[in-house]
């Protein structure tokens, strides 16, 4: 959730996924992002599967493996505490994430 804030707030385009308590308020609520010297309430869509946040779930993924010659991808880990439904707390700052 953390690193979707963060690419909220910087203009993108993004959908979180949840369950739960968690989902029902970030619906209600919206994502609540702590940074060490901020905080945003980020009213962001929020739902419980990837195929309702993209109708062709991965497919996008696929097509892109079949048709490319070469495909990188990466995971960026981002440090941060879940401290309760639709709260989180990032660490960091400004450089919160590793590749």
């Amino acid at each position: 959730m953390a690193g979707s804030g963060l690419l909220a707030l910087a203009g993108t385009q993004v959908v979180l996924i949840g369950r739960g308590a968690h989902l029902g308020r970030l619906q209600a609520e919206g994502l609540r992002l702590r940074l060490p010297e901020t905080e945003h309430r980020l009213r962001l869509p929020a739902v419980s599967r990837l195929a309702e946040a993209h109708p062709h779930g991965l497919q996008t993924e696929v097509v892109v493996a079949k048709r490319c010659r070469r495909a990188l991808a990466a995971m960026v880990h981002v440090p941060a505490l879940h401290l309760e439904p639709r709260v989180v707390e990032l660490h960091g700052h400004p450089g919160p994430g590793r590749v």
